[in-house]
Formats: C-alpha cells, structure tokens, sequence
C-alpha cells in the first residue's frame, strides 16, 4: 500500500496471515438463538424469525435496502422487532 500527499509517498507492506482465532456462538443451554444462516429477502417469511417455539417478527422494515444481507440482519432505519416467548402468543 502506497500513501502519497504531492511529491512525498511512504509504501507499506502487509503480511496477512489467517487468524489462529476460532469464533463460533455459544449453543448450550441456550433458550433463544436467532441466526441469519440460510435467510434472504426474498424468503416467503421473511419478517418472521423463528428458535424451537420462540418467535420474533418484524415491522416496518424496508426490504429492499435492508433486511437478510450476506448472513447477516442488516438495516439502516428504523423497524420494530417483537420477539414472542412461543408461537402460541402471536399465531401462525
């Protein structure tokens, strides 16, 4: 990488190697894990998110600029998120 304000530059050089970091989510005992793994927008449900019988669904959110984006809940307004203690309490 070069770096160069008028006639003066200063080059660097990276030497990126993997991680010996491991990071995964804790799951054990867990009573609510919510994961975007396998979601997209384009999901018949996709404003629903469902752990064993807890649910959580969202309101308002904008779907086309927001919303499942590379394994993530990506969003930049504002929306409402309501998160059920089990199916029952909201319905199909």
């Amino acid at each position: 990488m070069s770096i160069q304000c008028k006639t003066v530059s200063k080059d660097f050089v990276f030497n990126i190697t993997e991680s010996i970091v491991t990071s995964e989510a804790e799951t054990q005992d867990l009573e609510l894990y919510l994961t975007s793994q396998g979601r997209s927008n384009q999901d018949t449900s996709r404003e629903v998110w469902e752990y064993n019988t807890i649910r959580a669904s969202f309101t308002g959110m904008n779907w086309v600029t927001n919303g499942w984006v590379v394994k993530c809940l990506f969003f930049l307004s504002f929306f409402a998120c309501r998160v059920f203690a089990s199916v029952e309490e909201v319905g199909p």
